[in-house]
């Protein structure tokens, strides 16, 4: 589906909405749980479709998710290290900036309600936990079905570094559901 770099602007716009339609849900599956936030998730998006689209020149044909998501976990890193050097700003100051305004409850908004319901909050503490490269890695293999050398392609490591850093993320997963597991597992034994 590539065009030519002489194609119109017209066609090249359409030509990257159409590939990123097709794997949209999985984009913004991907950005909500590096996040775990569904604000910064959109500004994840958001930057990255800006990102994708002015790259598209370089875009080669083939794997557009692939390309797609290594500048999305790149943006996400750069989101990270801006937020650590950050101040904290006042709550005060915040409320006092937006008196007289309605801050909008998300419980009202149907699709919020939906993702709550999509995406488990135990599960996205526990990959919050995960440090970032750990939840890029095991993020790309285990939901969004790479293999290792893909995942290593897309991040430029080299594919033993994959290995350990989605067997570290899958122990640490593992370490902090497990109590929740059996948990669960107790409450159902008991609700017989």
């Amino acid at each position: 589906m590539w065009l030519r770099r002489s194609s119109t602007t017209a066609q090249r716009h359409a030509e990257f909405e159409a590939l990123v339609a097709q794997d949209w849900e999985r984009f913004w599956r991907f950005a909500y749980r590096l996040t775990g936030d569904r604000d910064l998730a959109e500004d994840l998006l958001s930057e990255t479709m800006i990102d994708a689209f002015v790259a598209f020149d370089r875009y080669r044909g083939d794997k557009f998710a692939s390309w797609f998501f290594k500048m999305m976990t790149t943006n996400r890193i750069d989101m990270a290290r801006k937020a650590n050097r950050r101040q904290a700003e006042s709550l005060d100051t915040v409320f006092s900036e937006t008196e007289g305004r309605d801050i909008p409850d998300s419980r009202e908004n149907p699709e919020a309600r939906l993702m709550d319901s999509l995406y488990s909050e135990s599960v996205q503490k526990a990959l919050d936990s995960l440090p970032l490269e750990n939840r890029v890695a095991v993020l790309l293999a285990d939901v969004e079905g790479y293999d290792y050398t893909e995942i290593a392609n897309m991040l430029s490591i080299p594919i033993g570094t994959v290995r350990s850093r989605i067997s570290r993320g899958r122990e640490k997963l593992r370490q902090s559901l497990s109590p929740e597991i059996h948990q669960q597992k107790f409450e159902t034994h008991h609700e017989r």
